[in-house]
């Protein structure tokens, strides 16, 4: 049984007004499935306009007959399932309350992507021309293109990742499901998802049944992800012009918010001098859940910008009662290795809003 009515149990997604331009929901055809007698849920599914089944596909281009057939067959667009269903294991933890957030899909995750890919809708800085809110405009901001791999110069949705070197590397800290990380790298990022040890067995797991062919294990390094002869360790097409979708790959890591943590992180990585592209976190700020754990992200997020000062941090929130974020965002503005935290986007509605933090 599927159940769009998710948000009833949870306030993780918008209002489900499959009319409104904006809703979160509809934008990635979003389903909750629930045990018919239980109704319990089981798992959820989301698709991303653009991304479809066939783009991930390896057969031989010179199957003539093939191709042929795959022109004619009506494309789908891919479906990411996450189960939601915890192992025995996993229980215990769930119940501190602040690990249970991290298995439901928030909203401001949602806008985050939207936000890096260039989507987002219902933008009033866009205008008709009689100088009214037009509220159909997508807005490409450059920002998000840089981010996503472009120029300040490309065309609209333009960008330059045709090689490997190029590739954008995305980290998302406090990813709990992991739905923005598995977005961006349908879109062709190379993503490492983290979170505390303790609920990874469920990311892993999901990743394994999702992103096999693109999936990383966990002890390799992004150094060695090439083989002499240009293919990957899993048989696949390395540097030989193909897509960034391609050859961009996922993984799933622990991570506890901390200098020495992250720089662990990066070493076992093989990234210790180049850092990542993108940082993204999406409503990691909640003090009635999480404390002032904002400081340990604080901590984390200054010693990425210190490995990488071009590196952005993309920080998606939805502002609740007595949520920190302010205090958060104060913080971050005086850490050493930070050059500046601009609010990029907000959402009156839902209560939204998207900061981007720079190095020096």
């Amino acid at each position: 049984m599927k159940d769009n009515d998710y948000e009833d149990e949870c306030d993780s997604l918008d209002d489900g007004d499959d009319e409104s331009v904006d809703s979160c929901e509809a934008y990635i055809s979003f389903e909750s499935t629930r045990n018919p007698s239980s109704r319990l849920e089981e798992s959820i599914s989301f698709s991303w306009p653009g991304i479809y089944d066939d783009d991930d596909d390896d057969d031989d281009d010179d199957d003539d007959e093939g191709s042929m057939r795959n022109t004619r067959r009506k494309r789908r667009l891919r479906k990411v399932v996450l189960s939601t269903l915890l192992e025995e294991d996993d229980l215990a933890p769930l119940f501190d309350g602040a690990t249970w957030a991290g298995t439901r899909l928030w909203a401001a995750a949602i806008r985050a992507v939207q936000y890096l890919s260039g989507r987002l809708p219902g933008s009033t800085t866009s205008h008709d021309e009689r100088g009214r809110p037009n509220d159909d405009v997508i807005v490409w901001t450059p920002t998000a293109k840089i981010a996503m791999g472009g120029r300040d110069d490309d065309d609209v949705g333009a960008t330059t990742t045709t090689t490997k070197k190029t590739t954008t590397s995305v980290l998302e800290l406090g990813c709990g499901l992991g739905v923005p990380g598995m977005i961006l790298h349908l879109l062709g990022c190379d993503v490492v998802l983290t979170d505390q040890a303790d609920i990874l067995s469920q990311l892993e797991r999901n990743v394994a049944v999702n992103f096999e062919r693109r999936r990383r294990p966990s002890s390799l390094s992004d150094d060695d992800d090439d083989d002499d002869d240009g293919t990957t360790r899993d048989g696949e097409d390395g540097d030989r012009g193909e897509s960034p979708r391609r050859r961009a790959m996922i993984r799933a890591m622990p991570l506890s918010w901390s200098r020495d943590g992250v720089n662990r992180l990066l070493a076992s990585l093989g990234r210790e001098g180049t850092g990542f592209d993108v940082v993204v976190n999406c409503d990691c700020v909640y003090e009635p859940l999480y404390g002032k754990s904002w400081r340990l992200l604080n901590e984390t997020i200054n010693e990425l910008l210190r490995v990488n000062p071009r590196c952005l941090v993309v920080s998606s929130m939805e502002r609740r009662v007595a949520d920190g974020i302010d205090g958060f965002l104060d913080e971050m503005r005086k850490m050493d290795h930070v050059g500046g935290v601009e609010k990029v986007w907000s959402e009156e509605r839902r209560q939204i809003e998207i900061y981007i933090t720079r190095g020096h």
